[in-house]
């Protein structure tokens, strides 16, 4: 019989505690390149708009009309009970 003590491993129990993830340090992490960020963010927006307004304008519509079938007093409904 066998003891989870007698088969301790540091080296598992150690990188069982690198697996975690800490929050605080991740968003120092993204803190600390905000700029990187706000930069990289501005280009794409500044680039998407200069590519916008260098396209030409091009509209288009599209209509599917379907007959529909008269009414036999020439056109004109008549309401239930008028």
């Amino acid at each position: 019989m066998t003891n989870d003590t007698d088969n301790y491993d540091p080296q598992r129990h150690s990188d069982y505690q690198d697996d975690e993830i800490d929050l605080r340090e991740l968003f120092g992490i993204i803190w600390q390149g905000k700029w990187w960020i706000i930069a990289i963010t501005f280009i794409f927006a500044v680039g998407s708009v200069i590519y916008s307004l260098s396209l030409q304008n091009i509209y288009k519509s599209e209509a599917t009309l379907a007959p529909t079938e008269e009414a036999s007093g020439g056109g004109s409904h008549k309401w239930p009970g008028s």
